[in-house]
């Protein structure tokens, strides 16, 4: 890190962490040390420079010896990482939010944010255009296409880690999520009643997958 030597059992916690991305064909690329931003040393072309090959990706740590961060190319693994951003203050109510849509159990990472709330990352398997969401009272991004998360073992700017939440394998993007990509923007899933305007069509799927589990 800049203006003090590197902590290596940080650097080798990290490096670890990686190697495990990899390992699950991950595609991954640089971030700054403690921080979500591409590292353009080894990562000049952001999600893009995303790699699983060993010697180039694991620089930074083996050879370098910096607390990098790393992320995850979601559209160059094959993924579509429901990040979950607002709207979630506690594993129940996200166990309970996953259930009342329907969504199966996958990979996911819990985010090392600060504050009230807590950030997921789920990931699913399948490339679909970046895709803001809101439903459920949960806002964030299908992220995909051009897009990256930054993964487990890696330390937020808060100080604190992204961790593996469940290491459950990877499952398909379900279809409701596939049809929410094709509709932009992304719209809070209301009935007339409550103020909301007509459900698009391409969005019906997700709507009658959460209603009936409120049911």
């Amino acid at each position: 890190m800049k203006g003090k030597m590197a902590d290596q059992s940080v650097v080798d916690s990290i490096r670890v962490c990686a190697e495990e991305a990899i390992a699950r064909g991950f595609k991954i690329l640089i971030c700054l040390p403690h921080k979500k931003d591409p590292w353009a040393r080894y990562s000049p072309h952001a999600c893009n420079s995303g790699t699983n090959n060993p010697v180039e990706a694991l620089k930074a740590w083996r050879d370098d010896h910096e607390e990098a961060n790393y992320g995850v190319s979601c559209g160059l693994s094959g993924l579509t990482v429901v990040d979950c951003d607002r709207g979630i203050h506690s594993v129940e109510e996200f166990e309970t939010w996953k259930k009342t849509h329907n969504l199966p159990d996958t990979y996911t990472v819990l985010s090392g944010r600060d504050g009230g709330e807590l950030g997921f990352h789920m990931y699913y398997t399948g490339v679909i255009p970046t895709t803001a969401f809101n439903f459920g009272g949960v806002i964030g991004e299908l992220r995909s296409t051009g897009a990256y998360v930054v993964g487990a073992g890696s330390i937020h700017p808060s100080g604190k880690r992204y961790t593996d939440y469940s290491k459950d394998d990877l499952v398909p993007l379900p279809e409701g999520l596939k049809l929410l990509a094709k509709e932009k923007p992304a719209v809070e899933f209301k009935s007339k009643a409550e103020g909301g305007e007509l459900i698009p069509a391409g969005q019906r799927w997700m709507h009658l997958q959460s209603m009936t589990g409120k049911f």
